[in-house]
């Protein structure tokens, strides 16, 4: 399996290379591309179908130097910071995540959890959401706020959330795996009003720190999740970095669409 490692890069360019990597993947490939990357600072990004004054406070981005950015894929607003995201493209006629939607969700929900467990989340405290989800504060804006089909909660809290695309024979799919929550900037930048109340923020999000009852470094969640995938899988690692034309559109596509206003403000 071909594992990409991201260092911190800004929002446009994260969003440019899933992108890249989701037109560029060849179709008749069975071999999933799993790529695990950071920011550079804080970002916001949106769904994309998301009306962005109903989802962040665009002043106090600004004013916070939090970075906004519209996705591909659909969902609700994501605050990264302090994370690790993954992303998967493969086909979805071929290999390990063949099928329908909800299956390549199960499926990826899966190999997210093997590497969770390794770095010490109880198993028993693992649920994977199955069918519509959970729902949530139903007004809230927030992805963390929601639960969706095959996302990953533990105790009942988010952990991890997901969005996907699908082409006819390609889908890109990629989530937050936070190591820590920083609620009180969650609640400076997005629309959050009467949504996070003491009651919901207790039964809200959880971050892997607090899952797993101990700090965490960036590289060693990185590597357990790509440990996850490999062993899920049946698969060895190949670490890898983008090669000249996954590069080349990456580049193209932060510069002519992720880094201007008329994409990330367009609804």
């Amino acid at each position: 399996m071909r594992v990409i490692a991201s260092e911190g890069l800004s929002a446009a360019l994260n969003m440019a290379v899933d992108e890249s990597l989701f037109v560029n993947f060849d179709s008749s490939s069975e071999e999933p591309v799993l790529r695990l990357y950071g920011w550079n600072k804080p970002c916001i990004s949106l769904g994309y179908f998301q009306k962005a004054n109903d989802a962040i406070k665009r002043e106090s981005c600004k004013k916070m130097g939090v970075d906004v950015v519209r996705r591909i894929t659909g969902g609700r607003a994501v605050l990264h910071h302090q994370e690790v995201t993954y992303c998967v493209v493969a086909s979805s006629r071929r290999g390990p995540f063949a099928g329908h939607l909800l299956d390549c969700y199960r499926a990826i929900a899966d190999c997210l959890s093997a590497g969770c467990e390794s770095l010490g989340l109880d198993r028993g405290r693992v649920e994977v959401v199955t069918g519509r989800g959970t729902g949530g504060t139903s007004a809230s804006p927030a992805c963390f706020m929601m639960t969706s089909a095959y996302e990953i909660l533990v105790g009942g809290r988010k952990l991890i959330g997901s969005a996907q695309k699908r082409g006819d024979l390609v889908f890109v799919q990629h989530g937050s795996i936070p190591l820590r929550i920083d609620m009180e900037l969650a609640r400076s930048v997005m629309r959050l009003d009467g949504v996070l109340d003491e009651r919901s923020i207790v039964q809200g999000p959880i971050c892997l720190e607090e899952a797993v009852g101990r700090d965490l470094g960036y590289e060693e969640v990185r590597q357990a999740i790509a440990a996850g995938f490999a062993s899920r899988l049946g698969s060895s690692i190949e670490w890898s970095g983008m090669n000249k034309t996954e590069q080349k559109v990456a580049e193209r596509l932060a510069q002519d669409k992720y880094s201007l206003e008329s994409w990330t403000y367009r609804r």
